[in-house]
């Protein structure tokens, strides 16, 4: 436990998330615990708008909102940039 409610929440959504993804039979007991679940919900956008906050609720894995974290569909997908990776000129 770190000391703060969000990460501490955080930590165990993405570890039962994960044990559930990868199949690997059991979700840690210590993601259970009471101090990993948030009281007020979190909505994890820098600006949620009223669609957004829905949107969020509705796509939310199940890990996380039990935990009432409110994020994207896929959330540990990787960020990719729209323009493919960069390699700066060096001339």
């Amino acid at each position: 436990m770190t000391g703060d409610n969000r990460i501490d929440a955080l930590v165990g959504a993405i570890a039962e998330y994960l044990a559930k993804q990868r199949r690997l039979g059991r979700v840690p007991h210590w993601v259970s615990d009471p101090a990993r679940r948030l009281t007020s919900p979190w909505f994890t956008t820098a600006s949620p708008s009223d669609a957004m906050r829905e949107y969020l609720t509705f796509s939310s894995p199940a890990e996380f909102a039990s935990r009432n974290i409110f994020t994207e569909e896929r959330p540990l997908r990787r960020a990719r940039s729209p323009f493919g990776r960069q390699i700066p000129d060096e001339t």
